[in-house]
């Protein structure tokens, strides 16, 4: 069982003042440097308190191979968060695309399990955009692991691999490795 949090938690606070105040000393905007990380921790504090959750995982945004990030969810950072008796691990702090293989591994080898992944930060339905930097990397990694987008909540149309395809391309050059 799961439980959805609807919060305002970005919202409720200037995040345009906050990242012209504190870029000089973070060298990054208020969302990525200082607020994502124990925000999105916090929010799960109450419902750990009620289930008896005693270990709470976050999802790793980075892998080691980034290097030195400058980010608000980390493990120096995450892994030191406790609350009423629940304890924090900064989970799978792995590559991406190590990520993604894991998941289509996951699905293959239980009978095709089906798992809608979101990762997409435009929407508030819970769908995909499928336009996204987000989704455009989530729709190439499943293609770059055998897999078909439409089975892990993408579009179901050629276009949108297209548009991510492309996406990418122009976004970061990657013309030698994404050349159809």
């Amino acid at each position: 069982p799961f439980i959805t949090v609807h919060s305002s938690f970005r919202k409720f606070i200037n995040e345009a003042a906050l990242d012209n105040a504190f870029f000089p000393i973070l060298h990054d905007g208020w969302w990525h440097g200082a607020q994502h990380g124990i925000g999105l921790i916090g929010h799960a504090a109450p419902c750990n308190y009620l289930r008896g959750v005693t270990t709470q995982y976050i999802a790793a945004s980075f892998s080691p191979e980034d290097g030195q990030v400058s980010c608000a969810s980390w493990p120096t950072i995450d892994n030191f968060v406790c609350h009423s008796g629940c304890r924090t691990v900064h989970d799978a702090f792995i590559t991406r695309q190590e990520k993604v293989k894991q998941i289509v591994n996951f699905v293959s080898k239980n009978d095709n399990l089906k798992i809608k992944l979101h990762v997409c930060w435009q929407t508030t339905n819970g769908d995909n955009c499928g336009r996204c930097e987000k989704c455009c990397r989530t729709i190439l990694a499943l293609l770059l692991e055998g897999a078909d987008p439409n089975l892990f909540g993408f579009s179901k149309n050629g276009y949108d691999l297209i548009y991510a395809r492309n996406f990418i391309r122009n976004k970061f050059a990657f013309d030698s490795i994404l050349t159809p």
